[in-house]
């Protein structure tokens, strides 16, 4: 399992994902993984990207054994 960062800037302003980190296999996976609770057909409106393909990827590193798939960390600009 990999460490990811996940960005986008199709939505900005007050109440919008900047970032996450989240544990994935590769970078395919991690770009599909969503902030908590969101599913992509309201993602763009909770204040994530509207598509996968939106999505900046970065790899972090190797994720420590154990660690479950799925986002680690969030950063939203509260409203």
């Amino acid at each position: 399992m990999n460490l990811y960062l996940l960005s986008q800037t199709e939505s900005e302003g007050y109440t919008a994902y900047e970032s996450l980190v989240v544990c994935a296999k590769s970078e395919a996976d991690a770009r599909l993984i969503l902030p908590s609770g969101l599913q992509w057909a309201y993602a763009s409106e909770c204040g994530w990207c509207s598509s996968p393909e939106l999505v900046i990827v970065m790899h972090l590193g190797v994720a420590v054994d154990g660690l479950p798939e799925g986002v680690v960390s969030e950063s939203l600009t509260a409203g």
